[in-house]
């Protein structure tokens, strides 16, 4: 079975640069989505034995519009160009890389926001910052109402610094994260809500052991997205977690108007039950000042009552650090043919099967702790003249069932 999807398979596909067609020069190019990215980027790589870099004048901030269909889909890719790489082959003869961010960065970096918020939900307060950009495709609900000032921030850049201190109203922790959901879309998602909300495209992905077949001895039906290659990215690297305070972690509280200080301990779990109960370690939630930081406090106005998010350290501080390293533990590589439909699954779960990793029994062929649901947390586009191809990241944040 080919892990890919070849060009012909498609109706269309054409790479245009400053509205010059592009595409007979092209040899591949590659798209980016990743969780913990607000903006999709890509990369455009053209061999130029024409010069037709320097005739078209293509230089840094040049568009690039990459269109793409098939029988069923259409889709429209929007990039500039922020930095070019170019190597001599003979001759006459130039390779460029083109390193490429959505359109919508520039005009983010166009527009600063300097004002003062007063009883603000987290969510509203992105969805007011996403909109001068774009649209929000979900925005989920938080907890609290907070008082503060914005101090010189692009739109998005404010959004996420409301993520770092926004609580979700679904998991109860600091689990928000921005990123590009669609073409002209932002979603403001907790890890949690994404691995509760399956994927309907990319619902189950399966490797499947050489020795497991149909009682007729063919090949198991290909009911599901199957994978050829897998790894682990990150399967097991503890330290660099505990130091960080993944598992455990300290703040030093400093209470500005009381003039005294408090120490506040965060646990694995604390803010999310169910991960605390099939966490994937042992012992490390026991060093809570291997990581400490330091966090002063003061009430926002003692006269109105408006409380500023720093009150509310408790909820989010120690809980933000825990949940941004969650998926850092388990991170799975898998490739699959690639497919144009799939580039709005970004944030959403999907069921793995792996085979075991003891001796396979026919009974148990399916790894017991690692097979269940990933979050989809980044996807890598690869076109060229051969093939289609995607690599899809996942991040299981907590095991099947308890250790």
């Amino acid at each position: 079975m080919k892990n890919y999807t070849h060009p012909k398979d498609f109706k269309s596909i054409r790479v245009k640069v400053d509205q010059k067609d592009w595409t007979f020069i092209t040899v591949s190019f590659e798209i980016f989505q990743d969780i913990t990215n607000p903006f999709w980027t890509g990369k455009l790589r053209i061999s130029d034995t024409q010069n037709r870099v320097m005739f078209d004048k293509i230089t840094q901030g040049s568009l690039v519009d990459i269109y793409i269909e098939d029988r069923t889909t259409k889709q429209h890719f929007q990039f500039i160009i922020y930095k070019m790489n170019r190597d001599l082959i003979k001759q006459h003869h130039y390779e460029y890389e083109f390193e490429l961010i959505h359109i919508s960065w520039l005009k983010d970096q166009k527009q600063r926001i300097s004002k003062q918020y007063k009883k603000k939900q987290a969510n509203d307060f992105v969805t007011e910052m996403i909109g001068k950009i774009g649209g929000i495709d979900f925005a989920e609900k938080t907890t609290g109402n907070y008082s503060f000032i914005v101090p010189n921030m692009s739109p998005m850049t404010a959004a996420q610094w409301a993520a770092k201190w926004g609580v979700s109203a679904v998991s109860g922790g600091a689990d928000l994260f921005i990123y590009q959901s669609s073409h002209n879309g932002w979603s403001y998602k907790s890890l949690e809500k994404m691995i509760r909300t399956r994927s309907l495209i990319l619902k189950n992905i399966k490797k499947i052991p050489q020795n497991i077949k149909n009682e007729d001895h063919s090949e198991l039906e290909d009911y599901f997205i199957s994978m050829e290659q897998y790894k682990f990215i990150n399967h097991v690297d503890s330290i660099p977690n505990v130091m960080k305070g993944a598992f455990a972690n300290t703040t030093l509280v400093h209470d500005i108007k009381k003039k005294n200080a408090k120490e506040v301990t965060f646990k694995y779990g604390q803010d999310i039950p169910e991960d605390a109960k099939r966490k994937p370690f042992k012992r490390f939630d026991e060093a809570p000042k291997a990581h400490i930081t330091y966090q002063p406090i003061h009430q926002y106005n003692i006269e109105k009552k408006e409380k500023n998010f720093e009150e509310d350290h408790k909820k989010w501080n120690g809980s933000r650090k825990s949940n941004i390293m969650k998926l850092d533990t388990n991170r799975l590589l898998v490739s699959i043919p690639g497919r144009i439909d799939i580039f709005n699954q970004l944030g959403f779960s999907t069921y793995v099967e792996l085979p075991s990793q003891q001796d396979i029994e026919i009974s148990k062929p399916q790894d017991e702790f690692y097979k269940g649901l990933y979050i989809i947390t980044a996807m890598r586009h690869i076109f060229n003249q051969k093939s289609f191809e995607t690599f899809i990241e996942l991040g299981k944040k907590r095991l099947e069932r308890s250790l």
